[in-house]
């Protein structure tokens, strides 16, 4: 027998190595031993999880591979699926430029797997699965290498390649293209996952879904599926800087966008049945172009399949598979609008950058970012948000960032985690704090979005002059992470203080900071009160559809709101749109209790 796999060995043209060989229903994969931190881990790259994506099965539903007695050489990443290369400039220098080969042929795994360290080399090892997401047209797993996590925390690191755009969601909502089919490519991968991690050494009744922005949102999106009910296919999750809630994070007209892609490549038929024949003909270069030159994006589809309803629906409707769930953000999450005029060119990041923000400025990216949220233009709700955000004791460009970051992240966690806890009994929260010394962001933004998971994944242990208080909170971050991982709760953590539960109750987060920051570690959520602005106070006036009367023109015309840190009369707010009523009412209320108590979410805790 031996001699036979000696043979089969020098005829495939791999060499036999203990551990390096995996049968998989995918085939027999051959990947390769790396030395990361000081340790072995062996990696399994560009594993298939199922059928290639390409020409009758573009724009459908994932379809399983089995492959079983195939020879794999899984030691070199696979293609990523179709994207735009990523601006260089907005990532991290801890990740990986975006330099891979792109194809419609990219459901790929990569795995990594540690060494064991315990004394007991049978027990398997808890999974951790991985979704990349910088926005549903961006997302490139071998930017973030899972094995720093995976010797470190001794987990099984699983990354995952899914479609994107109109590759992963463009649908008629038809069997011709169903929706959703990048989230349904998640799923498959993680069947797959169920399927075989124990041929890995990994336990599949201990997975943990992990994501940042869209990874999360995805991951949050399978948390609270219906779907989730009868599958089990992983039992802890943790969402960091993302959640699908509100009229930005799907798409309410698919067919128009479906349209809109069509007629960009001579696709347009009257008949929707004649259009997917069609684009199934064109390359998909020329289809991701087409989709570059759109204004709308695709996003997930609410199909009441995957898909109910946003994510405070899917949980208040209370039809999903109750598990442990960890909530993570930092503290400077408005930099995800920074970083897209970065991304852009924009004239408007320079002066953010450069502190020369004027006030007719401040109210063009309010106007621009409120459309693509709220998907309409509201002059009133524009206007009450720019007085709301103007009046305060910071500077314009911190109240960009508290705008960005209230609007499209913390009013989303906190009325996420809010309807959590009246549910759910295993819920931690924690806000990343600490300004790292490698960062090269203006002196007042401490930690910006996606800070976190450079610690998180241990990627900062690829520094070899790394502070030792930062070596300190890497371990303590990643203890925290694997703890929950194993057990649904993250504690004990090293040197560290107790990371309480969050409940409905005492609404308790953990601070990760380095130590001498600050004495106080744990705190209450304060973003209750964006929260209520953004969830109870600005919907009902664009819901109601009014306009201000002419007093009230002035609030972002003032021939004296140049200078920054505008202070504006309040009986100026009385008069935008007053037939709201109650709801302008509660924005005034808002706006003043902000002034009083001079919140501010860049404050040291």
């Amino acid at each position: 027998m031996i001699f036979f796999y000696l043979i089969l060995a020098l005829i495939s043209g791999f060499e036999e190595v203990p551990g390096q060989i995996v049968k998989t229903s995918s085939g027999i994969l051959h990947g390769r031993e790396e030395e990361i931190s000081g340790k072995i881990i062996n990696i399994f790259l560009g594993v298939p999880y199922a059928q290639p994506p390409i020409e009758s099965l573009r724009f459908k539903e994932p379809q399983p591979l089995e492959t079983p007695t195939i020879e794999r050489n899984a030691t070199d990443f696979g293609p990523s699926c179709m994207q735009p290369h990523h601006v260089a400039s907005v990532i991290s220098p801890l990740l990986h430029p975006n330099k891979a080969e792109i194809s419609e042929d990219c459901l790929l795994l990569n795995i990594y797997v540690p060494n064991r360290e315990s004394q007991n080399s049978n027990d398997s090892l808890p999974v951790m699965v991985w979704l990349a997401g910088e926005g549903f047209d961006y997302a490139d797993p071998q930017q973030y290498d899972g094995g720093f996590l995976a010797v470190n925390g001794q987990v099984i690191v699983v990354t995952v390649n899914y479609r994107l755009s109109a590759f992963g969601f463009l649908t008629t909502l038809s069997d011709d293209a169903p929706a959703n089919n990048g989230l349904f490519d998640q799923r498959m991968a993680l069947k797959w996952i169920k399927k075989n991690i124990a041929n890995f050494g990994g336990n599949p009744q201990n997975v943990t879904l992990f994501g940042r922005f869209t990874g999360s949102m995805s991951a949050a999106i399978h948390t609270f599926s219906p779907l989730s009910l009868n599958e089990n296919l992983f039992q802890t999750v943790i969402l960091q800087s993302g959640f699908p809630d509100g009229d930005w994070a799907y798409n309410s007209t698919p067919l128009n966008l479906t349209y809109d892609i069509a007629t960009a490549v001579d696709c347009y038929f009257p008949e929707l049945t004649k259009v997917i024949p069609c684009l199934k003909q064109k390359s998909a270069v020329e289809i991701l172009e087409a989709t570059m030159e759109l204004k709308s994006k695709f996003r997930p589809t609410i199909d009441y399949e995957l898909i109910h309803g946003n994510i405070i629906h899917e949980i208040k409707n209370n039809q999903y598979a109750s598990i442990p769930v960890m909530v993570g953000l930092n503290q400077n999450e408005g930099t995800l609008c920074t970083m897209a005029l970065k991304a852009m060119g924009s004239e408007y990041y320079d002066k953010f950058l450069n502190g020369t923000l004027s006030s007719s400025d401040f109210s063009h990216l309010i106007n621009f970012y409120m459309a693509d949220f709220f998907k309409t233009h509201s002059s009133a709700a524009n206007r009450i948000v720019d007085f709301f955000y103007k009046y305060s004791k910071m500077n314009l460009e911190e109240s960009l960032l508290r705008f960005c970051g209230d609007l499209f992240i913390y009013s989303r966690a906190e009325a996420l985690i809010n309807e959590l806890s009246k549910k759910e009994k295993s819920l931690y929260m924690y806000n990343f704090n600490h300004r790292p010394s490698f960062s090269s962001q203006p002196s007042f933004v401490t930690s910006p979005q996606g800070t976190d998971l450079l610690f998180s994944l241990a990627l900062t242990l690829q520094i070899d002059d790394l502070p030792q208080e930062e070596v300190t909170l890497t371990k303590r971050i990643v203890s925290g992470f694997v703890n929950f991982a194993k057990t649904g709760n993250p504690n004990p953590l090293e040197d560290y203080a107790l990371w309480p539960q969050y409940t409905a109750e005492e609404r308790l987060v953990l601070d990760f900071i380095s130590q001498g920051n600050s004495s106080q570690v744990v705190h209450e959520s304060h973003h209750k009160e964006a929260a209520e602005f953004w969830v109870s106070v600005i919907p009902p006036v664009i819901e109601r559809g009014c306009e201000p009367p002419p007093a009230a023109s002035g609030l972002s015309t003032n021939q004296n709101s140049e200078k920054k840190g505008i202070i504006l009369p309040s009986s100026e707010i009385l008069f935008v749109c007053i037939v709201v009523g109650p709801a302008v009412i509660l924005a005034v209320s808002l706006t003043v209790l902000i002034k009083k108590k001079k919140l501010s979410p860049f404050r040291r805790l």
